[in-house]
């Protein structure tokens, strides 16, 4: 009996192997995922993506035309609403891509503790055999309602692919299903209904003639306000005595924005802000210098876009004079959801020796490099006297 027993286990433990390795999947609009044992997960590129660079109207040479809607199929977009749909359709996809792995992971989930239930019998361990009922009960509600919310991702790719190929006759109703709010907002307003009367009777418009004002000429543009203006610095200390949680001497500076970003493909949505901000702080933490990033990306879906900000990993600081200092990371996040916007944070908090700290107090920021766990980016630096006024505000 014992024998047998054991062979049952063994078997168990290579069928338990088995459930745990890599494997290649496609899901319902046709993406294809390689999925590691750990969760994770990558797309394999192939020319059936949907959301590809070939496809991005900010793509060198695939540039739409200003005064003319796509010509394709019977009800095209406007370039406006074309440009909004291609941008949207590749957070669709990541975001099929993800509810399909996770229905995936359910399902192995699943499989497993279905092993645990048949040891438990096999061992005869009735409270084991119990619990694992209990979760396989479980395991089935979750991945049911995983599976309907991974079939109505994919029914989104499928809406926003009809909308690019005109193939949709309600256009407002299906851009109201896969558009957020900030994009439908920004799409120009129906124009109303033309007045009868007014077309077959028209009257010449009287013009208003505006006086004018010897040596000035009217213009026919307006310059635009910045979207984050520069603000003179105030020196504010947020924190300066014993932190009991660190053990630790502690002093920082109020954090300030530094830097703004947003891709070339989202510009036409986020007109008068950027997709992401950063806001800076410098502290001391016993005789330790840090530069605390807090990054806000204006998407609940940041996480598969961007990823993580991992320890250990270097950011880069480039003044004008084209000099660079290098920061490491001390923390790992992978961003958290704030509730009511539904903007992913991250904090990045990164050590600089006294040494840069002491160069940087009297140089001028040009750009910053921030290492993702997606690759590594660039940005240009707005604020670039921050950094050099929180240091010396430190060392007062």
């Amino acid at each position: 009996m014992k024998i047998k027993v054991i062979l049952f286990i063994s078997f168990l433990v290579l069928t338990g192997m088995s459930v745990e390795a890599q494997n290649t999947i496609k899901t319902i609009s046709g993406q294809t995922l390689l999925i590691s044992a750990n969760g994770n997960w990558e797309r394999i590129n192939n020319d059936k993506d949907i959301g590809d660079q070939s496809q991005d109207p900010s793509a060198e040479g695939t540039a739409l035309s200003a005064f003319e809607a796509p010509s394709t199929g019977k009800y095209p977009l406007t370039p406006e609403q074309h440009d909004m749909v291609t941008t949207v359709i590749v957070d669709l996809q990541e975001d099929e891509a993800q509810k399909c792995v996770d229905w995936r992971l359910l399902i192995r989930n699943k499989k497993l503790v279905e092993l645990d239930k048949t040891r438990a019998k096999v061992e005869k361990n009735d409270d084991n055999y119990k619990i694992a009922k209990g979760k396989l009960k479980l395991l089935k509600i979750q991945i049911k309602a995983s599976k309907k919310t991974y079939k109505q991702a994919a029914e989104n790719i499928k809406i926003a692919q009809k909308l690019l190929d005109g193939k949709t006759k309600n256009t407002e109703k299906a851009l109201n299903k896969i558009l957020p709010s900030e994009m439908l907002s920004e799409l120009a307003p129906i124009s109303a209904p033309i007045d009868i009367t007014t077309k077959f009777n028209p009257e010449p418009a009287k013009q208003k003639v505006q006086p004018q004002v010897p040596g000035v000429y009217p213009t026919t543009f307006k310059i635009e306000e910045p979207r984050h203006p520069r603000a003179s610095f105030d020196c504010e200390i947020i924190f300066d005595g014993y932190d009991k949680i660190i053990d630790a001497n502690k002093k920082v500076v109020k954090p300030e924005f530094l830097f703004g970003y947003t891709r070339p493909r989202l510009k036409s949505s986020f007109k008068n802000d950027d997709y992401l901000t950063c806001m800076a702080s410098v502290s001391k933490v016993g005789r330790k210098y840090f530069l605390t990033l807090e990054i806000r990306i204006k998407s609940k879906t940041a996480l598969r876009t961007y990823g993580s900000l991992l320890q250990n990993e270097t950011i880069v600081l480039e003044t004008v004079k084209g000099e660079k200092f290098y920061g490491k990371s001390i923390n790992t996040d992978s961003g958290t959801i704030e509730a009511y916007s539904g903007h992913t944070i991250y904090k990045g908090i990164y050590n600089f020796s006294r040494g840069d700290i002491n160069d940087l107090k009297n140089n001028y920021l040009d750009h910053i490099g921030i290492l993702w766990t997606s690759g590594f980016e660039q940005y240009d630096i707005y604020n670039v006297d921050l950094l050099k006024n929180q240091i010396r505000c430190l060392k007062k």
